[in-house]
């Protein structure tokens, strides 16, 4: 049998690998060119005007909804709906806000932008303008601390609604995830003047709270809007209420049982 064997020039072989040398060189691994324009969408939603009875406003116009951190906003027209345009990619925190009505914040809203997006839609609560007056003690029996609390009389033909926060330290409010552990909300009706809320230890150990460790408890009353969309904050994993009343009850502290 006769193999033929093609063969070129050692000099020409050389020179081509030489070539391939050269060109290999120029293509630097994970060279990357000027980064392109950034794209840009638009999120699209809705918002409602509830007020403390449960009843949604006909006109849900001049509502603010802005991106924290950004110039972007845009207002609700009379159905309730807005446009955010020129959104670039990224996780976003959303406000919601009007005056008479509380300030709703949505964290963590991820857009990939390049086109249109749906946020859905939020109630925003209207602020009560009633109030807890005086938190006037707590009791702990046994298991279970109780809070009592007084209210001006409740008007006929109607419901209000209230919440106490937790907290342990005196400081503690509604307004600040970070200065609360927990809540109880309750509902007074029409001509009640007082109400109470309880707290087992079970409950307690559940959010943290231990005796031992905390022996004091601070409480702290608002009127409270339970129609309006509620959200969690992301740095204490702790549901907020947006619509509580702009003052405050006073701040009782009590023993943990």
């Amino acid at each position: 049998m006769i193999i033929h064997v093609l063969t070129a020039p050692l000099s020409r072989l050389v020179l081509a690998a030489s070539v391939v040398l050269v060109l290999l060189m120029g293509c630097k691994e994970g060279s990357e060119g000027p980064p392109g324009p950034k794209l840009q969408g638009t999120l699209i939603g809705f918002v409602r005007l509830v007020d403390v009875a449960g009843t949604f406003q006909a006109d849900a116009s001049a509502v603010t909804v802005s991106i924290a951190g950004t110039n972007v906003s845009a207002t609700s027209d009379a159905l309730g709906k807005f446009v955010l345009n020129n959104v670039e990619t990224g996780t976003y925190e959303v406000i919601y806000s009007k005056t008479a009505y509380g300030t709703l914040r949505r964290q963590g809203i991820s857009f990939a932008s390049g086109g249109s997006a749906s946020l859905g839609r939020v109630d925003l609560g209207q602020i009560p303008n009633y109030t807890v007056t005086t938190i006037t003690g707590a009791t702990v029996a046994g298991q279970t601390i109780t809070i009592n609390a007084n209210v001006n009389t409740v008007p006929a033909n109607q419901v209000h609604r209230f919440v106490v926060f937790l907290g342990t330290t005196n400081d503690v409010s509604g307004n600040d995830p970070q200065k609360y552990r927990g809540y109880k909300t309750a509902q007074v009706n029409a001509g009640g003047t007082t109400f109470n809320v309880q707290w087992t230890v079970a409950e307690l150990s559940a959010i943290g709270v231990i005796s031992a460790n905390t022996p004091t408890l601070s409480f702290v009353a608002y009127g409270y809007n339970q129609f309006a969309t509620d959200y969690t904050d992301l740095n204490t994993n702790r549901a907020v209420l947006p619509s509580l009343s702009q003052t405050a009850s006073n701040v009782f502290s009590g023993n943990t049982p």
